[in-house]
């Protein structure tokens, strides 16, 4: 146990002290503070300041939801194309813009549109920066520094959320407006952070690199990457990406079910649910790194997402049985629940991250990685909808379904992408960036 905190705390001192590592994690904490300022004031944005109804804002954020998604592989194209920081220092500026401009909304016309314009960096951007981690830190380091950022992203969240009460406490238009514009600034300084990333190689727009090595009498420029739908193609990428996406269900369970299921089926009272959330937190931060550093492999991922899938039914299970418990009992059911909740969403991160990292071609990386993204992103459009009308509308025994569903995705992991994890590393291709 002592060698296990001394290794990671070596690596968190190595990534803290290594001027680009450290950038990303710096770039990390200030975006989830903004996040954080968003998430949990900006419904009441939309209904105090601009004035839209719940029904406006749902089918707002609904049909924003399907934009983003649309836009998610081309979007890796795009950094194919133009290279990958610099797509994302776009994309910086883009939410920039777009979140500063929420304070001239004042119907809900132009509210769709802004939603829908912001969806397709917020959706496009996370396979992206897997694929900026990658380039900065090596395969070597890849995985586990998705875990510091993921650690990182939380602790920000904390302590950004609570300071949207500060915001609207006075029911002022500028309380308002300092919400978006706080999260506008975050990005601001994201992006600065992201252009002193511009001198690592490999980082920067690949034609560069060929038209230097025309310039010098070699072969010449290669030809701009074009849109593909490769990994579409490959059966065993999109399988590992459809389970994937099911066992994503974690963030609509946390989000939106779990409230949901305290406030209207248990008899837990509903200022419970903030201090059972706080549970996700306290074990995301010190078990996300740990749990990154074993998805080392192929086949280890796929053992570390069985581990996510049973603990996601296991959760399933305590949230179907607390709708029939007394209190204590109950409340004991439910953080029960949410922490096997957590384990299921570190488990499942850990092995994502790593799959859609080793299973991916070589060339074509971004692409690969954005498409692997879709599974989270149909997540967003399908998990509300299933949990809401198809899980909860049935009480515990939509709950016990939902359990066999992801026992379903534990066991069927290895036969879905069975052949990927016996290829020895010494006999796959380099992942590491050309």
């Amino acid at each position: 146990m002592t060698d296990s905190k001394s290794g990671v705390l070596s690596t968190w001192k190595e990534s803290l002290t290594d001027g680009n590592p450290r950038r990303l994690l710096v770039m990390s904490l200030i975006d989830s503070l903004g996040t954080g300022l968003y998430i949990a004031g900006s419904v009441i944005f939309f209904t105090q300041k601009i004035g839209l109804s719940a029904a406006q804002v749902g089918l707002g954020l609904s049909i924003a939801s399907v934009v983003g998604f649309a836009g998610v592989v081309p979007s890796g194209w795009v950094a194919e194309r133009f290279g990958t920081w610099g797509t994302l220092l776009v994309f910086d500026v883009w939410r920039l813009i777009g979140f500063a401009s929420y304070v001239f909304v004042r119907s809900f016309p132009s509210f769709l549109v802004l939603v829908c314009f912001l969806s397709i960096p917020e959706q496009a951007v996370n396979p992206l920066m897997q694929r900026l981690v990658e380039q900065v830190v090596g395969p070597e380091r890849r995985t586990v520094m998705m875990g510091k950022i993921r650690t990182i992203y939380n602790v920000g969240f904390t302590l950004g959320a609570p300071l949207s009460g500060l915001a609207v406490k006075f029911n002022t238009s500028a309380g308002y407006n300092s919400l978006m514009l706080g999260d506008a600034i975050t990005y601001a300084f994201a992006a600065i952070l992201l252009y002193r990333l511009r001198d690592v190689p490999g980082v920067r727009r690949p034609r560069r690199a060929a038209r230097a090595a025309g310039a010098d009498g070699a072969a010449g420029p290669a030809r701009p990457p074009r849109f593909s739908v490769r990994a579409l193609r490959d059966g065993r990428y999109m399988s590992a990406a459809a389970v994937n996406g099911v066992l994503s269900l974690h963030m609509s369970i946390l989000s939106i079910a779990l409230p949901l299921w305290i406030i209207m089926d248990t008899r837990v009272p509903r200022y419970a649910v903030g201090p059972l959330l706080v549970i996700n937190t306290a074990l995301v931060i010190p078990l996300q790194v740990p749990a990154s550093a074993l998805a080392k492999s192929i086949d280890k991922s796929i053992g570390i997402m069985r581990v996510a899938g049973a603990s996601l039914a296991a959760c399933c299970v305590l949230l179907a049985v607390s709708a029939r418990l007394p209190l204590v009992p109950a409340l004991a059911a439910l953080a029960g629940a949410v922490a096997f909740l957590t384990f299921g969403e570190i488990a499942q991160s850990a092995g994502g991250w790593t799959l859609a990292y080793e299973m991916a071609p070589p060339e074509g990386r971004a692409q690969a990685l954005a498409t692997f993204g879709l599974s989270t992103s149909a997540q967003f459009i399908v998990g509300p909808l299933l949990l809401t009308d198809l899980v909860i509308a049935h009480g515990s025994v939509g709950w016990l379904f939902l359990a066999a569903v992801f026992l379903a995705c534990a066991l069927l992991m290895r036969v879905l992408i069975r052949g990927q994890a016996d290829r020895t590393p010494s006999a796959r291709p380099s992942r590491s960036p050309p």
